[in-house]
């Protein structure tokens, strides 16, 4: 300001007896010079317009808009001194999403699989009985139809699930046509397994048309009981039972051992065991002579004969032989006291 002065204590020495400090202060004489860019150009402009607003923008920077770095509108400095930020800056900042972070989610590999937005996905068949720990998976932690059909595949067409002795899960592997699910005991998982039996009855039981003709004979219905003898028996001997509950030998000679429920023996047994007796049915033996009535035996215990007995002894009949080796036993009810 070459013809301009500011009197720094209000002595009008400018032309025009004008003080900028008296402009600033409202009063002669101040003390504090205290004025702005502002102030100072309309006193520039009131007393010989030196320069314009214009030029005085251009040239000089307002103190809030000089950086740190020393100069006017400075960039800041990362770590650094702070400044301003330049248009990429700025461009990068917009496109920062709100709340967004810097993290990257790992992947992972194996049976559980992730991806970067951290989606995670188990391998098929991963999770198996073995990797299941003992009450891992409770009923509280299961919502209701969380698991459906459509969850629980991958399993053995025609297997089941059921648990070893240790109660882990395993699976029953099928079995072939016509196979029924048969129980092993306690602590063994049950097993598919062929229908045992043959013969009349084929493996589809519950199928009519599959048993034989004929099928229900008295030849393959068993009738039978078994009970403690006494006095021992062997297999063929016709016993009665006592009202003691025990097989004693049958003879004909006396109303007491003829009469009541009569019996064959099928084995050898001695006194005090138990011996199974045929009380009606077929009973396979040998030396018979078909189509013959037979008696119990008046002469011997056990015995039977087709001699019709005579004189003081009973007379019972036993059954029938259809052969020389199959007696129809069906022991009379009647017997009769000979003469």
């Amino acid at each position: 300001m070459a013809n301009k002065e500011i009197n720094e204590f209000g002595t009008n020495a400018v032309a025009g007896g004008s003080s900028l400090l008296n402009q600033e202060t409202g009063g002669a004489g101040a003390t504090t010079a205290r004025f702005t860019i502002s102030t100072l150009l309309t006193w520039l402009k009131g007393t010989g317009d030196l320069i314009t607003e214009t030029e005085a923008d251009a040239a000089y920077a307002a103190i809030a808009h000089v950086g740190t770095g020393g100069t006017a509108h400075a960039d800041v400095i990362a770590g650094g001194a702070d400044g301003f930020m330049t248009g990429a800056d700025k461009t990068k900042l917009d496109g920062i999403a709100a709340s967004a972070n810097n993290y990257s989610h790992p992947n992972h590999t194996g049976d559980v699989t992730s991806v970067g937005d951290g989606a995670q996905t188990i391998a098929a068949l991963a999770v198996d009985a073995g990797k299941l720990a003992a009450n891992a998976v409770e009923t509280a932690k299961i919502n209701n139809d969380a698991v459906t059909l459509a969850k629980m595949a991958h399993g053995t067409a025609g297997g089941l699930v059921s648990y070893d002795a240790t109660g882990v899960p395993v699976e029953i592997t099928p079995g072939t046509n016509t196979h029924v699910l048969t129980s092993n005991g306690a602590g063994s998982a049950p097993t598919y397994q062929a229908v045992a039996g043959g013969g009349d009855m084929t493996a589809a039981v519950y199928d009519p048309d599959t048993i034989a003709d004929d099928a229900f004979l008295q030849s393959n219905m068993k009738d039978e009981h078994s009970a403690n003898n006494t006095g021992g028996v062997s297999a063929g001997d016709v016993c009665y039972y006592t009202t003691s509950g025990t097989w004693v030998k049958a003879q004909a000679d006396a109303l007491a051992t003829t009469k009541g429920l009569l019996g064959i023996a099928k084995t050898n047994e001695t006194t005090g065991n138990p011996v199974v007796c045929v009380l009606t049915g077929h009973y396979t033996t040998s030396g018979l002579s078909a189509g013959s009535i037979y008696y119990l035996n008046p002469s011997v215990a056990g015995g039977w004969t087709t001699t019709l007995p005579t004189g003081a002894n009973y007379t019972r009949i036993l059954g029938y032989a259809l052969s020389t080796t199959v007696l129809r036993f069906n022991p009379s009810d009647d017997y009769i006291l000979g003469t």
